[in-house]
């Protein structure tokens, strides 16, 4: 009789993400900002469709509705913005951590 092995199976989450910004769409197309938001490990891709007049408690709103509630806290957030904007995407995002 052959003796048994523990397969051990690992708790990836997505832990380290992309936020670009798509600016400048077509005028005919409804918004003309998309957020992506692409997962490094398992290659997923999140679309949010928005406006150019968002604020930063917009994005944030926005990250946390379409992002955050499927995948729980990240431990890398990689954005293509100004320092002051990531930090204060940073601030409104941690109270819900």
């Amino acid at each position: 009789m052959e003796e048994l092995y523990l397969l051990l199976v690992l708790d990836i989450r997505q832990e380290i993400i992309s936020v670009n910004f798509i600016m400048k769409l077509s005028k005919f197309i409804e918004f003309n900002i998309v957020i992506t938001v692409v997962d490094f490990v398992f290659k997923r891709v999140h679309f949010v469709p928005t406006y150019t007049t968002v604020i930063i408690e917009d994005v944030t709103r926005l990250f946390l509705l379409n992002v955050w509630k499927l995948h729980g806290l990240l431990t890398h957030v990689v954005l293509d913005r100004r320092l002051q904007f990531i930090a204060l995407f940073i601030k409104k995002t941690l109270p819900f951590a």
